[in-house]
């Protein structure tokens, strides 16, 4: 009879640590989700706002050092607006904090509440004038600074595999992987991303980015790599793109990385060690795989009438945790970037 006694305590307890457990999770995602709701209206108060183009990024960033991501670096900017622009609005991050802001040299009153980065020039920027604002920030990436209206729609990938769940991830920095897609604003965006009537106005930006990060890792982002040297354990690597592209993403991994030439495309394929053999498979039969490429994007380019607007393509595996999500009826995010493509790993898998 003790013991019938002792197991029904121990059900009763297990049944009260377990509700507590999911009320803290309950709690905790309640929580999260009333923090998103409040990065979203305030986002949306901004909307009506005239928003500057940006025309270059000039970035130093490192990787993993005292924090997880330093940015620092000069941003140019013009008003393409028939009015005048004051304040100067953007969007970062709300896990970054900006310890420098400059606009044209001169220190200038601003804010970053929640997402939004506000800025007030001396004087208004008129139209057509150009400026250079100068910012250096620190940090790790808050997951719930974006995708701040999830839960209108499902999740855009299926992360149950049988009994598996494979995750939801969205960007993360860790010292052996980095996923910072072009939507978790990890660097600065003109405007704001929710409110406008008929979508948010791209920028069209050239880049020179110079990456620092631990040897033994590969970074991939928008632009050729022109440039790399190492120094003990740090590698530095200088990426840039002439060519104006509306995005920026940032990988790093531990990849092994394949290069050739395709149709006139430099094209380099990032696979995780784990994975060597799906890529080894194909080593025998290299050229008819690149004659096979150059066919698929001939019949593209054909059918389509569009051409591949950049000189290279990076292929990225990516760990399946990742995620993105259908805001009601509209995708925001993806696996495709300017000049990147990645791919779960779990595609690769399957060959």
């Amino acid at each position: 009879a003790n013991w019938r006694w002792f197991g029904r305590g121990l059900v009763v307890v297990g049944f009260m640590g377990a509700s507590l457990t999911y009320w803290q999770l309950e709690t905790h995602e309640v929580a999260q989700r009333a923090y998103r709701e409040d990065l979203l209206l305030l986002q949306q108060k901004h909307a009506d706002n005239p928003i500057a183009s940006i025309t270059q990024y000039d970035l130093d960033i490192t990787l993993n050092e005292e924090f997880p991501l330093t940015v620092q670096g000069n941003i140019r900017l013009v008003n393409p607006n028939s009015e005048s622009i004051d304040p100067l609005i953007l969007s970062l991050n709300p896990g970054f904090e900006i310890t420098v802001l400059q606009l044209n040299n001169e220190d200038v009153a601003w804010t970053h509440t929640g997402t939004v980065l506000k800025i007030q020039p001396h004087v208004p920027m008129a139209p057509g004038q150009e400026g250079v604002l100068y910012i250096s920030y620190s940090g790790d990436v808050d997951v719930n600074g974006f995708d701040l209206q999830r839960e209108l729609g499902e999740p855009r990938l299926k992360k149950r595999d049988g009994p598996i769940n494979k995750g939801s991830m969205t960007a993360w920095i860790t010292d052996e992987s980095v996923f910072l897609p072009a939507r978790s604003r990890w660097y600065p965006v003109a405007g704001v991303d929710y409110g406008h009537e008929n979508g948010r106005p791209q920028s069209f930006a050239t880049t020179q980015l110079k990456v620092h990060f631990s040897k033994g890792l590969e970074v991939i982002t928008q632009g050729q790599p022109v440039s790399s040297d190492t120094v003990g354990l740090s590698v530095t690597q200088n990426w840039v793109s002439e060519k104006p592209i509306p995005q920026l993403s940032l990988n790093a991994g531990l990849y092994i990385k394949v290069e050739m030439r395709v149709h006139d495309i430099d094209c380099a394929f990032y696979v995780h060690p784990a994975h060597r053999k799906q890529v080894v498979f194909f080593e025998d039969v290299k050229e008819e795989v690149v004659e096979a490429l150059e066919q698929i994007i001939d019949a593209m380019e054909q059918e389509s009438g569009l051409f591949y607007p950049y000189e290279r393509l990076s292929v990225v595996e990516v760990p399946f945790q990742v995620q993105w999500y259908f805001e009601g009826w509209e995708e925001t995010g993806g696996l495709t970037f300017p000049g990147v493509l990645m791919v779960e790993e779990d595609t690769l898998l399957r060959l």
